[in-house]
């Protein structure tokens, strides 16, 4: 078993086959070049899922997409390969029956699932969807939606009593379902309503919900890990010295283009950010140096692109750039000082820059929340709250001084 790197890939031989450490992940090697596949055990059968051409899929990519099929896998005991199979639907849908004809809910479901998918939700999130009905869904997946009672609903949710998450699952998405049916007046009422599920099934305990913070050094560590960021070379480390600047997503970074950068700030398009409304950021000097020692291109060009062209970084590069600084030492170099796990973008780059305001510069509190982008209070508030040039000033000033705490051991090098 071999940690694969750029290099190896690039150097894959016909006929060598050479296992990742990400479990079940093998890279063949032809005379067509390379190609991705994810070896796994399922009801006692080795298969064998393809995930693409070296040329096409990075190592990056590769590896995000075994690990969600193998959790997928060992978690709802889902085929790798009749996931992928499930996921292939056509470009457009078929239509739903005529209005005088009910459908069954298998066929609505599938409607509803393809809706979702044009609308924007995500495959993985598609093929669960899939797997939801098809398997917990089967007592009711050939009856029209007119006939489903709250016993049918019953009948598919018995099973999952002892498993709470599995279980509101299920009963989320039937109701989806059934609220479709209802929509198109095919029945009257949702059987799997809250309350009617509840008057014929015991109340299923509440999960616990354990919130694990996203791993973050003291702030006090953050510049001596900024200085080994800047010496690195490559667009994932660019990136990344980009996101702790900044103090933004990394999904942010990733998808910024050229178009995007106006003098001194970062104008985030609505649809970009995580509260899917637009932002202004002001830009420190570092941050515009780091957009200066970036190649340019053309306005609608990615500022970091990845390595097939015209496609982003990948979701874990940034990842990796860490994980490399932090290399095999035990405990990790930069970790939380609390859990000690190693640390990560998200909590690196914005618990950083909170913390970091909350001992040294309390006063530019809201300044640090508008800056992660974090939208308080009610939504009638946060529609009345505008960006005005006395707090944009404010977010530059902190942004300043930010940028000079992070560089400072660089400098001083």
């Amino acid at each position: 078993m071999t940690k694969l790197n750029a290099s190896l890939v690039a150097q894959i031989k016909p006929g060598e086959r050479i296992k990742d450490t990400t479990p079940g992940l093998v890279l063949v090697g032809s005379a067509a070049g390379g190609r991705w596949e994810l070896r796994y055990k399922h009801r006692g059968r080795i298969r064998v899922c393809g995930l693409g051409s070296t040329r096409y899929v990075s190592l990056a990519d590769a590896r995000l997409e075994a690990q969600e099929l193998m959790r997928m896998l060992k978690l709802h005991g889902i085929d790798p390969i009749e996931a992928k199979r499930a996921a292939r639907t056509p470009a457009l849908p078929e239509p739903l029956p005529p209005a005088t004809t009910v459908p069954t809910f298998a066929v609505l479901a599938d409607q509803v699932i393809r809706d979702r998918s044009a609308a924007g939700v995500s495959l993985r999130t598609s093929i669960n969807w899939r797997w939801t009905v098809s398997e917990r869904c089967r007592p009711i997946a050939n009856k029209p939606v007119d006939t489903i009672a709250v016993a049918d609903v019953a009948a598919c949710l018995r099973p999952l009593l002892g498993k709470p998450e599995q279980f509101n699952v299920t009963r989320t998405r039937i109701a989806a379902v059934l609220s479709a049916a209802e929509a198109h007046g095919w029945c009257a009422g949702n059987a799997a309503s809250v309350a009617r599920v509840r008057a014929v099934l015991p109340p299923v305990p509440p999960r616990r919900a354990r919130v694990e913070h996203h791993a973050a050094p003291h702030w006090s560590e953050l510049p001596a890990l900024y200085a080994l960021v800047r010496e690195r070379s490559g667009m994932a480390a660019r990136c990344l010295e980009f996101v702790l600047l900044t103090g933004c997503r990394s999904g942010e970074a990733r998808q910024l283009r050229w178009q995007d950068v106006h003098g001194t700030e970062w104008r985030k398009p609505r649809g970009t950010t995580k509260t899917r409304h637009a932002q202004v950021l002001p830009l420190s000097s570092a941050a515009l140096d780091v957009l200066a020692r970036t190649p340019a291109g053309e306005p609608d060009s990615l500022v970091f692109p990845g390595h097939v062209p015209g496609a982003r970084l990948a979701s874990d590069s940034l990842v990796l750039v860490l994980e490399r600084i932090n290399g095999n030492t035990s405990p990790p170099r930069f970790r939380d000082p609390v859990t000690g796990r190693p640390a990560t973008v998200h909590g690196t780059a914005r618990s950083g820059l909170r913390t970091w305001t909350a001992d040294n510069h309390p006063t530019y509190a809201a300044a640090a929340e508008a800056i992660l982008g974090h939208v308080g209070g009610s939504m009638v508030a946060a529609a009345y709250l505008r960006p005005t040039p006395q707090a944009l000033e404010a977010q530059r000033w902190l942004l300043d001084s930010w940028s000079a705490f992070l560089t400072q051991l660089y400098r001083l090098s």
